[in-house]
């Protein structure tokens, strides 16, 4: 993904390393009708760059993370968190997320929280006395889910009817062989499609109810 992001401006390599499917992707991905259509207005591209423009106030690392705080961190993150942890009777809170706290990191040079290579580094020196090495130095954990394995076990069924050949061709939107190879290369472990299989199952999910 870092060599397909290069030559890129910087809110469009953001895209690339975010998304399941690269731009050489996505030209196969699309019956021909469906592509000419799209590659007409690329609304998400066009999304990132006004972000990215909003942000012109800040340097680089700060407009990517007010680019991430606009998109990932509300349209996915936090919103994949809050339904997996009330379906477990959890509420999540996320103090670092507050007002005014977000607005003062953001007044703050990124050198601050980058330094070198260690990340959350202002976050690091701060809790120093309060928590063991251990604890700092330790490395993040997400919040990620066993997509892999539910494709492959738990949701094979589902995903199998929702992405079938034949329903693909009738609905005229996706190349039916694409998807099969996708799915043939995950299932036989030769690569984790989890994300393209993932995305092109909640899409599947989402035409069903609003088509």
């Amino acid at each position: 993904r870092l060599l397909v992001g290069n030559g890129l401006t910087p809110p469009a390599r953001h895209l690339v390393w975010l998304a399941p499917f690269s731009p050489k992707e996505k030209k196969g991905l699309w019956t021909k009708s469906v592509h000419q259509q799209l590659t007409k207005s690329d609304t998400v591209e066009k999304l990132f760059n006004q972000y990215f423009k909003q942000g012109k106030n800040f340097d680089l690392l700060a407009r990517l993370q007010y680019l991430d705080l606009k998109t990932y961190l509300g349209d996915f993150g936090l919103t994949k968190t809050n339904h997996a942890s009330n379906l477990s009777s959890l509420e999540i809170r996320t103090p670092f997320l507050t007002p005014k706290l977000a607005e003062f990191l953001f007044s703050l040079p990124s050198s601050y929280k980058l330094k070198g290579l260690t990340t959350k580094y202002l976050l690091k020196q701060s809790v120093k006395d309060l928590l063991p090495k251990e604890i700092i130095n330790r490395p993040k954990k997400g919040f990620g889910a066993p997509i892999a394995e539910w494709i492959n076990k738990d949701l094979k069924t589902s995903v199998d009817q929702k992405l079938n050949k034949n329903r693909l061709k009738k609905q005229g939107i996706f190349n039916p062989q694409t998807i099969q190879k996708i799915l043939q290369e995950h299932r036989n472990r030769k690569k984790n499609n989890r994300m393209k299989i993932w995305s092109l199952f909640m899409f599947q999910l989402w035409y069903d109810n609003f088509s």
